[in-house]
């Protein structure tokens, strides 16, 4: 959040605006579909739909990925 005025500034404010409300689309999407997976599964927890789709590696991703988000 602290670069995103200097990100608008350097990426001209079209380009920035237009990308910024691609992304948060994409990202509603995304979520959308997780939340999708997770009610065909009847988990609990995004680390429970990776246990049951991937078995330990995946319930590794899924926590891995959160740790970083």
């Amino acid at each position: 959040m602290l670069y995103l005025p200097n990100s608008f500034l350097n990426g001209g404010w079209g380009f920035s605006t237009i990308t910024l409300i691609i992304m948060a689309l994409m990202t509603y999407y995304c979520s959308l579909l997780a939340l999708e997976v997770r009610a065909k599964l009847g988990a609990k927890s995004y680390t429970e739909c990776g246990e049951m789709t991937y078995g330990a590696y995946g319930k590794a991703a899924v926590n891995f990925s959160l740790a970083l988000s």
